[in-house]
C-alpha cells in the first residue's frame, strides 16, 4: 500500500472516528414508551356520531336543512348503517320535496332495520306527501320525535 492511500484512509477513519465519538456524546437518550389503553373522550368516534346526529337534528328544527345535510354526511363518513342518520336524510329530503331521495334513504334504513317504526312512519308519511298510497301505518302529522329520533 503507497504512503497516500494509507494516510487517506487514515484521514477517513480519524473522520469517522470524530463523527461517531461526537453522536454518541451529544446524541439524546433513547426513553422508552409506556403503552396505555385510550379511553373514550368527548373526540371518540360514538360521540362524534351523537354529536353530528344531534346537530342535525338541531338544524332541522331550525329549517337549516343544507346546515343538517352537512351534519348527517359527516355521522354517515363515520358509520354509514347508522339507521337513525339514514331516516334523517329521508326526513331532510322530504322537507326539501326530494322524494325520490328521501325514499331512498327510507329504505336503506328499512334494509338495515325492518322492524323501525319510525322509518316505517315515516316512509309511509313520504309517500302520502307524495299522493301515493303506503301499506305501512302512519300519522297523518308526525310529530318532531316522529319525523327524527330513535326507537
Amino acid at each position: 500500500m503507497s504512503f497516500s492511500r494509507t494516510l487517506r484512509a487514515s484521514v477517513v477513519l480519524g473522520m469517522l472516528a470524530t463523527t461517531t465519538t461526537a453522536c454518541a456524546l451529544f446524541a439524546p437518550q433513547a426513553r422508552w414508551a409506556h403503552v396505555r389503553a385510550v379511553r373514550p373522550t368527548s373526540d371518540s368516534p360514538t360521540a362524534m356520531d351523537d354529536a353530528d346526529y344531534a346537530g342535525a337534528v338541531s338544524a332541522i328544527h331550525r329549517r337549516d336543512y343544507a346546515g343538517a345535510l352537512d351534519f348527517l354526511q359527516a355521522a354517515r363518513l363515520r358509520k354509514a348503517g347508522d339507521v337513525r342518520v339514514l331516516n334523517a336524510f329521508g326526513v331532510v329530503y322530504d322537507k326539501l320535496g326530494r322524494f325520490d331521495l328521501s325514499e331512498r334513504y327510507y329504505r336503506q334504513a328499512r334494509a338495515i332495520d325492518p322492524t323501525s317504526a319510525i322509518v316505517a312512519g315515516n316512509l309511509a308519511y313520504s309517500l302520502e306527501l307524495q299522493g301515493r298510497s303506503a301499506r305501512a301505518p302512519f300519522h297523518s302529522q308526525p310529530d318532531a320525535r316522529w319525523a327524527v329520533g330513535g326507537d
